[in-house]
């Protein structure tokens, strides 16, 4: 993902990772004091790393700050032992649909808390529903969540004393992947469109990649040639002796 940063009558062109990685920063940059990214398959991963002090705040307001009602997301299946998630997470496990269910319980939970600000980001948001149109009753569910989150999302107390919206941002590939009752006459919902970018945008960004490769071919240029006086200076040395 690229973006144009404009100063006055200077503009200058960013280059980011993903949208996900920009939301992230953007929102940090806002004063969340809890930032975090809820994927499918990697589970949710906070802005500071795994066992930061954004994951201890999360504990407490999306799960410590209200009584745990046991759904049959949070159970664990019988004879199974559950596993923390930061444990799940180093050894690299993907989260299992019931782990999504749970989490977004947790996020909805940690939205509706008013004493630390809170922001969320869910990515490929589009392959949480296998048919917008006709949702499985765990789908279903798994979105009354976020609609009930939405209603009762609150305002805290940001970076700097700032009063900031908890929010969760869903990133998805179009409005309608989702079913229409969690958006229409909905007004905590609102959507961004990320539109394709335009013949300029993608000169733009072509000629920044560009940069990038040749400083990358020239650096590679340089190396090969430091190792190449390297070995032949080996060499040399192995026939004088």
């Amino acid at each position: 993902m690229s973006y144009e940063n404009k100063d006055g009558d200077q503009s200058s062109w960013i280059q980011g990772d993903s949208i996900d990685g920009f939301l992230k920063r953007f929102l940090v940059e806002q004063g969340y004091s809890v930032v975090g990214v809820l994927d499918p398959l990697t589970g949710l991963e906070f802005a500071d790393g795994n066992a930061g002090d954004m994951e201890k705040a999360y504990q407490g307001v999306g799960q410590g700050e209200h009584a745990r009602a046991e759904t049959e997301w949070e159970r664990p299946a019988e004879g199974q032992a559950t596993q923390p998630a930061g444990a799940r997470r180093q050894a690299n496990v993907q989260p299992r649909d019931d782990e999504i269910g749970s989490a977004i319980i947790g996020l909805t939970r940690a939205i509706g808390n008013r004493r630390i600000s809170c922001a969320f980001v869910i990515n490929l948001a589009s392959r949480l529903i296998t048919t917008p149109g006709y949702p499985s009753e765990r789908e279903h569910r798994m979105l009354a969540h976020l609609l009930k989150g939405s209603w009762g999302g609150m305002t805290a107390k940001g970076e700097g004393g700032r009063n900031l919206k908890n929010l969760i941002v869903l990133v998805c590939d179009k409005l309608n992947d989702f079913p229409p009752f969690l958006y229409v006459n909905n007004p905590r919902a609102r959507s961004i469109q990320v539109d394709k970018p335009d013949r300029a945008e993608r000169e733009a960004a072509a000629a920044t990649a560009s940069d990038h490769i040749s400083s990358l071919q020239s650096s590679s240029r340089s190396i090969a040639l430091r190792l190449g006086v390297r070995f032949s200076r080996s060499a040399m040395a192995r026939r004088c002796a």
